[in-house]
């Protein structure tokens, strides 16, 4: 949020909501149950669209946990193909991914 020009402190109260009512959703529900986002609706288009914004580790790290999300996203809908998602995540870039994390 900062690189959009928010301040530390704006940012932070943004953002903290979503803080707590994701970690309320996980013991209420459980990780599976609670899971939401793109990853786990197989929205392709979306994840395509995140992925074309981030670069070098950023990019390596949204595709990994992602990859792993799709874990979660299989048990709460084992009868969702997921393949579609998962080759283009894991389709091999150009980019440099040896920066550090």
């Amino acid at each position: 949020m900062k690189q959009c020009g928010f301040e530390e402190d704006h940012a932070l109260k943004a953002i903290w909501p979503l803080v707590v009512g994701n970690i309320e959703n996980v013991c209420d529900k459980g990780l599976v149950g609670a899971l939401t986002g793109p990853v786990e609706r197989g929205d392709i288009g979306t994840v395509k669209k995140h992925m074309e914004v981030l670069t070098g580790s950023d990019k390596n790290l949204y595709r990994l946990l992602s990859l792993k999300l799709l874990n979660l996203a299989k048990i709460k809908h084992p009868h969702e193909d997921y393949e579609g998602l998962i080759k283009v995540l894991e389709e091999e870039n150009s980019e440099d991914y040896s920066d550090n994390l």
